[in-house]
C-alpha cells in the first residue's frame, strides 16, 4: 500500500511540472485586454493580410496570410499583443523539397545505366523459380 502511494505521488510530482509548462492559455483579465482594433492595426503594423480574429484558450488568435502571402495562424497574449505562437504553412523546407522533387522530376527514377543481364529485360516480368 505505502508503494502504491509513494508511487502515485512521484508520477503526480512528475506531471505537474509537465502540464504546467504545456500550458499554452493567457491567463490575462478581461479589465486588461486591448481591443480587437489594435491587432488589426499590429498585424497591419506586420504586414498580414487578415481574414479572421477569435478568441481562443483565452488569446487571440489571427488567421490570414502573411507578408510572403502564406496562410499562417498566429496566437496573440491580449495585453501585450506579443505573439505566442506563429504556425506558416509551407515553412517545413525538409516537406516542401521533397514534394518539389516529385512534382519536377528530380526523384532518381529507375536506373537506366544497370548492365543489361537475362534476368531483367526491359517490359517483361521477373521470372523466379524456387527449388
Amino acid at each position: 500500500m505505502k508503494k502504491i502511494i509513494l508511487m502515485t505521488a512521484l508520477i503526480a510530482a512528475i506531471a505537474a511540472p509537465q502540464a504546467a509548462l504545456a500550458d499554452n492559455d493567457c491567463n490575462v483579465p478581461m479589465d486588461k485586454w486591448q481591443s480587437r482594433d489594435a491587432v488589426q492595426q499590429m498585424a497591419a503594423s506586420l504586414g498580414w493580410n487578415v481574414k479572421r480574429i477569435k478568441i481562443d484558450d483565452g488569446c487571440y488568435e489571427i488567421k490570414g496570410l502573411n507578408e510572403a502571402g502564406k496562410p499562417f495562424k498566429a496566437k496573440i497574449n491580449p495585453q501585450s499583443l506579443a505573439i505566442m505562437k506563429l504556425k506558416v504553412k509551407g515553412m517545413d523546407d525538409d516537406r516542401d523539397h521533397r514534394r518539389n522533387r516529385q512534382q519536377h522530376g528530380d526523384m532518381p527514377g529507375p536506373l537506366d545505366g544497370v548492365p543489361a543481364n537475362k534476368l531483367i529485360q526491359k517490359g517483361s516480368t521477373p521470372k523466379v523459380q524456387v527449388q
